[in-house]
């Protein structure tokens, strides 16, 4: 599954730091899944976690834009995933406002925020490349 991700980042379908991201957390899966490494502080997985939710948003805004395309919408506007992307969906997200306030808090104190950049020029770039599926 890691290769699928690089290879999608180095396609431009994802952007490439998302790629690696994305291929990153499917290695942390399978030695999970596969070799039962033992979740422990040796994993660094909670250290990962916000690493993992950005990602997934990312991930959900590149195949949002690949399937506006695919269905013959416009999608022009680039979307930006990073920490103000995960911000402003803390409300959606967490219903009860003692969370929402400890998540915002946990937000603040990450030192790592990545920033994943999903430009529909490229996907559609991908897409005419592809032709029809």
């Amino acid at each position: 599954m890691e290769e699928v991700f690089l290879d999608a980042g180095r396609l431009g379908i994802l952007p490439r730091n998302l790629g690696e991201g994305l291929a990153d957390l499917a290695n942390l899966r399978n030695r999970v899944v596969h070799e039962n490494t033992r979740i422990d502080s040796n994993l660094v997985l909670y250290d990962r976690l916000f690493d993992l939710i950005i990602a997934g948003f990312a991930a959900s805004q590149a195949f949002q834009v690949l399937y506006e395309m695919r269905t013959q919408s416009k999608s022009t506007v680039t979307r930006v995933v990073d920490r103000d992307h995960v911000k402003a969906r803390l409300g959606w997200v967490h219903r009860d406002p003692s969370m929402q306030v400890k998540a915002l808090e946990r937000l603040k104190k990450e030192p790592r925020a990545p920033n994943y950049v999903i430009e529909p020029k490229r996907i559609a770039a991908f897409l005419r490349l592809i032709g029809p599926l």
